[in-house]
């Protein structure tokens, strides 16, 4: 059957993506992301096989674009890539992410003509998808559907079972209950079968909600085995005038002098954000002894992030690490983690060897190498990993960091990069998640902001506003309990791809037997 909509070809995704984009932070307009995908899911029933696939590309592009805009800032106000280059390179990272969707455009009008139900397809499929994005080529798990719910803490206690992408599944699966409402042939609008998948969706929603404010007053009710009092220093230093020599003292006196103010109030630990020190910590003798002197003179371990140099095997050459290194109270360096996932084209040049014609953008921003090892920090009070910026977005990173063990996530990082977009607040949703997913407190700690402290129910306990220099110190809950999917993963995951795999050789199968019999 034709969908009444067939001629909004390219009007009704296009909504949708807009409609999805003001459900993402700093908008978090979250209550429409329970039907703003419905536009697009009507507009790809019953058209051809290349229609819905531009219909999933533009849908890709209004929604990625609208989330993910703020990237040509990095490039053009701090790499030197003049703004049309800057924002063709967005154009076409998002033309890159729309190929998901438009995969699952294509397959689920064929799900649909093999009588499957989009209610059991669409949720399925769509969460395999974001996963895959997220994993392919370095991945970029960015824009996930789930992270329009970060404030919903009923709704998001689901994953520490199925971690971000259940929430995804989630949405998705109402959406489509309610899109079949207006899908079904005018003799199933007279039956109760027209009902069935919003009443499936219903239930599920209403099921995911019952568990969320279960684990909520679980935890309410429930104490953490300790706390640790933090110190946590927000310098907001201006990303340009950062690296400029002649404000390196500039630089290291407001970190000094807000740390100070802080030390009254008797923290555990002080915390600085990413890359904090405007010098490589050893490669400048003289400022690592200023340095070690000053956590020496306030008695209190000092956790920062610093770049660090590193010989080659050959010692003729150096290589250049993004790192959170703590020092003791003593001034002894008792912990190093060189970060692993690196940003592409930020921090390194991908198939460097093919893309030797952008290593002038590399140059300007800083190529680094990557560490090997999940290290955690060892302290009196207990364990936990440092995640470096960027890695915060990577659910399974982090939860490799704590299978294993660790009572606490700490996220230092620099969103100066992202200026007054949207970006922070983009990055700091997919941090409150982190929390949930391992059932842990999250300390974040970011230059220019947001610096904040959100406990394993991904209630935030406290924030910092946007470039504002600032420094708190606040108690964060040790918690020893791990989560299913700190011990399990992306089983959730795995389960949709498998599904999905099932389901795409299915229809293919099916619609190449149908031609074969109308030939």
């Amino acid at each position: 059957m034709k969908t009444p909509l067939k001629n909004n070809t390219i009007l009704l995704p296009a909504l949708s993506g807009f409609l999805l984009t003001l459900t993402q932070p700093s908008f978090s307009w979250s209550l429409i992301a329970w039907v703003g995908l419905v536009p697009f899911l009507l507009s790809i029933r019953g058209t051809s096989r290349k229609t819905s696939f531009l219909q999933g590309i533009t849908f890709g592009l209004f929604y990625f674009m609208g989330t993910q805009y703020w990237i040509y800032h990095s490039l053009y106000r701090y790499g030197n890539i003049p703004l049309v280059p800057s924002l063709i390179i967005v154009l076409l990272l998002c033309l890159y992410e729309s190929l998901y969707t438009g995969l699952f455009s294509l397959i689920i009008p064929l799900a649909l003509k093999r009588r499957i139900p989009m209610v059991l397809a669409a949720p399925v499929l769509w969460t395999a998808l974001e996963y895959l994005r997220g994993k392919a080529l370095t991945g970029f798990p960015w824009s996930l559907l789930g992270y329009s719910q970060y404030q919903n803490l009923p709704v998001i206690q689901i994953a520490d079972i199925t971690g971000i992408y259940g929430v995804s599944f989630l949405i998705v699966a109402v959406n489509s209950g309610v899109a079949a409402l207006f899908l079904k042939t005018p003799k199933e609008r007279r039956t109760i079968s027209r009902y069935l998948p919003g009443a499936l969706s219903l239930t599920l929603l209403v099921a995911v909600i019952l568990y969320g404010h279960y684990r909520i007053a679980e935890f309410s009710h429930s104490s953490p085995g300790k706390t640790v009092r933090l110190s946590l220093i927000q310098g907001n230093i201006e990303q340009d005038a950062k690296w400029n020599p002649a404000y390196q003292e500039d630089v290291m006196k407001i970190y000094r002098d807000l740390t100070l103010e802080e030390i009254g109030n008797n923290p555990d630990m002080v915390i600085w954000p990413e890359t904090a020190l405007p010098f490589y910590l050893n490669g400048n003798p003289e400022k690592e002894k200023e340095l070690i002197s000053f956590v020496r003179e306030i008695s209190t371990p000092l956790l920062t992030g610093t770049m660090l140099v590193k010989k080659t095997a050959d010692s003729q050459s150096f290589s250049v690490t993004n790192s959170a290194v703590v020092i003791d109270r003593d001034g002894k360096m008792t912990y190093r983690y060189d970060k692993i996932h690196l940003v592409p084209f930020g921090e390194y040049i991908p198939l460097k060897k093919f893309l030797f014609f952008i290593d002038k953008l590399v140059s300007v921003v800083g190529e680094f190498q990557p560490g090997r090892e999940y290290i955690q920090a060892r302290t009196k009070w207990g364990s936990f990993p440092v995640l470096i910026c960027y890695e915060i977005i990577f659910p399974d990173q982090v939860r490799n960091f704590l299978k294993d063990g660790g009572e606490l996530i700490v996220n230092i990082t620099n969103d100066a990069w992202f200026g007054r977009t949207t970006g922070p607040y983009q990055h700091f949703a997919t941090a409150v998640l982190r929390a949930v997913e391992n059932r842990r407190t999250l300390v974040r700690v970011a230059n220019s902001g947001i610096t904040a402290v959100v406990g394993p129910t991904g209630e935030i306990l406290a924030e910092t506003a946007l470039f504002e220099r600032t420094a708190v110190t606040l108690k964060a809950g040790i918690y020893e309990t791990k989560s299913f999917y700190t011990r399990n993963g992306d089983l959730f995951s795995f389960l949709n791809l498998a599904f999905s795999l099932i389901l795409t050789v299915i229809v293919l199968l099916s619609n190449n037997a149908g031609k074969k019999q109308g030939t």
